[in-house]
């Protein structure tokens, strides 16, 4: 049976919870529904010629404007991150672990949509966010659609995704030498440290020395003290946040030659500064000692050769003795003195 009549409710909700509006008798079209600018759900139901009423039907969503030409034009945006230029183009340079959000400045959007290097586009779920898994440039473009099916202009943005942590080193431009995990430097050696990333800027460089708090290098004070081991520790942090793990390097500044003694094992008799009388059996023998030993030698006029801790003795009845001792540094020290020997 046909229906004579309809019965029109409006309502905010879609459970039609709170009705905002009923109309009953209704044959024709409602003209003055006296409704505030805003999004709104209807359903109708059928009333035959006995007055009965058939079910309601889906609800459908509207919307209410005040626009004469409801040509309402929304924007959608997205969160960014360091604006930078790559040649002509701009982009955005953002960490791996970063998330966006689309969102548009008016309330009435009905849902925004993206794609992603040329994806179709897809729906944004405003409880999640979008993310991307690796390193690399990403073109996303997207757009807003309203309650009645009008579009914003499609935006873009290119992403450029920075998750590799920069590379930072410490230079010592001077005399070293390393042994297992000790450096060992010169007091005048200097020390600087140099940082770099493919992608991002370098924000700052921090360094710890002797274990204190950790500063920008241009601030650290590394005054070491002879002999000691110190510790600098330091990292490196790009514009977007990614930072290197912290590097140590145990340093230590020598800048004293080795120890040498020599002493006589046998009769013998100091005859003045310098000059000594030997038994022909009497043995010269060197003492020293560093840390980065690199050479003894004795020398005898012209003849020279490496020896330890090995006494020797002389063939000449008069010999001028140099010995000589030097670091990997290149610190050295030598005692000259002059034997004779006396059978």
């Amino acid at each position: 049976m046909w229906a004579d009549y309809y019965r029109i409710q409006i309502a905010r909700d879609k459970s039609f919870f709170k009705i905002e509006k009923e109309f009953n008798n209704i044959n024709d079209t409602i003209h003055n529904a006296d409704l505030k600018p805003g999004s709104y759900y209807f359903r109708l139901a059928g009333i035959n010629p006995l007055g009965l009423q058939g079910p309601y039907s889906s609800a459908i969503k509207f919307i209410v404007s005040n626009d004469k030409n409801n040509k309402v034009i929304y924007k959608a945006k997205i969160m960014t991150g360091n604006i930078r230029s790559m040649g002509k183009t701009k982009y955005m340079l953002v960490p791996a672990d970063m998330t966006y959000s689309l969102t548009s400045e008016q309330k009435d959007v009905e849902k925004i949509l993206y794609s992603i290097n040329g994806s179709d586009y897809a729906l944004f779920d405003p409880e999640k966010s979008l993310s991307f898994s690796s390193n690399g440039k990403y073109k996303l473009k997207y757009y807003a659609v309203d309650l009645v099916e009008n579009k914003s202009s499609i935006k873009s943005a290119l992403i450029h995704v920075d998750g590799i942590p920069p590379e930072v080193e410490i230079v010592f431009k001077g005399k070293t030498y390393s042994t297992g995990d000790i450096l060992f430097i010169k007091k005048d050696t200097k020390i600087s440290f140099n940082a770099k990333d493919n992608v991002s800027k370098i924000t700052n460089i921090m360094v710890s020395f002797n274990d204190k708090d950790f500063v920008n290098y241009k601030r650290v004070d590394l005054n070491m003290e002879e002999h000691k081991t110190n510790t600098i520790k330091y990292y490196a942090v790009d514009e977007v946040g990614n930072k290197i793990p912290v590097v140590e390097r145990k340093i230590v500044m020598d800048n004293s030659a080795p120890e040498l003694e020599f002493s006589f094992e046998g009769p013998y008799v100091s005859h003045k500064k310098d000059v000594y009388i030997l038994s022909g059996s009497t043995k010269i023998k060197a003492v020293f000692s560093d840390a980065i030993l690199d050479k003894a030698q004795i020398s005898k006029g012209k003849n020279k050769k490496f020896f330890y801790t090995v006494p020797f003795t002389i063939e000449e009845k008069k010999a001028n003795i140099e010995i000589m001792v030097s670091d990997k540094l290149g610190n050295f020290q030598k005692k000259k003195f002059k034997v004779i020997k006396d059978d």
